[in-house]
């Protein structure tokens, strides 16, 4: 009711029918209303992500965040003690994945690590290019960047994450980018489509291959999944858009399937006319 005030986020448990509400909790900062800091906003890059942890019975939950007016995005742990009401724990951050200016993101939850790992991009430095950061560590946290980047005359991030997953006892991603500053030019560049296999403790880039490129369109919106349940991630579902210029959806939409160092398995097949996705689905 009060303009002056940012919107209140919450955490909200129902039953698994959705046929009744369990219980709730704000994840508002205290900040936020004493000094309109790490707040939830609208303005940037709208995100609002959920994921669980089971070992040790939490949530992390990933907003778009504000300071003044600056954006940014801000990473909150929760306690899901059924006992309590959900209260912030330690974890996560107050302030922005990297620099601020957060642009595109990907949460996902490791079993095997215990920890949940994050993908950001940001249109401030392009030097931060797309990086991951483990979510639960609470000193000397590591940032690593993944793939270079560009940053357009308005002031946009050319490279974006499509999804992040976990499989043994990696993270496997996609993304779409470029490969070097160089490949945007003055506007009017391409972007790939990159796979990478990485640590989930510190990102360190075990694989990685650029597998939909040079094509002289605009690929994006790639996702990725696990097939199948055997050990050895060696099958993936594999989807993509392309465009010909600057829409902002894809005018295509091709799927296909990987194996675990990013080589197609199968031949693309195009499903425009069957299905589509857009960039902030898993």
């Amino acid at each position: 009711q009060d303009k002056n005030l940012e919107y209140e986020p919450h955490i909200v448990e129902v039953k698994p029918d959705l046929s009744k509400e369990i219980r709730r909790g704000s994840i508002m900062r205290p900040e936020c209303p004493a000094d309109q800091k790490y707040c939830y906003v609208l303005s940037g890059a709208k995100l609002e992500y959920l994921e669980y942890d089971p070992s040790r019975d939490v949530y992390a939950a990933w907003h778009s965040g504000g300071w003044g007016g600056h954006v940014a995005d801000v990473m909150t742990i929760v306690d899901a003690d059924p006992s309590l009401d959900l209260p912030i724990a330690c974890g996560g951050w107050e302030w922005a994945c990297i620099s601020g200016h957060t642009e595109g993101t990907r949460l996902a939850y490791h079993p095997e690590w215990e920890d949940f790992g994050a993908l950001c991009s940001s249109d401030i430095v392009k030097d931060n290019g797309l990086s991951y950061v483990p979510v639960l560590q609470t000193s000397n946290r590591p940032q690593t960047m993944i793939s270079e980047s560009a940053i357009s005359s308005s002031q946009s991030q050319t490279t974006w994450p499509g999804s992040l997953v976990a499989c043994d006892c990696h993270f496997y991603l996609v993304w779409h980018g470029v490969q070097s500053e160089a490949d945007w030019g003055n506007d009017d560049g391409t972007t790939d489509i990159g796979f990478a296999r990485i640590e989930p403790l510190d990102g360190k880039v075990l694989k990685k291959k650029w597998i939909v490129k040079g094509s002289a369109t605009r690929e994006k919106t790639s996702k990725l999944a696990v097939l199948g349940t055997a050990k050895g991630c060696q099958r993936f579902a594999f989807g993509y858009g392309e465009m010909s210029s600057f829409y902002v959806y894809p005018e295509r939409y091709f799927v296909a399937e990987l194996d675990g160092e990013g080589n197609f398995i199968t031949d693309k097949l195009d499903v425009t006319t069957i299905t589509e996705w857009q960039e902030d689905e898993k």
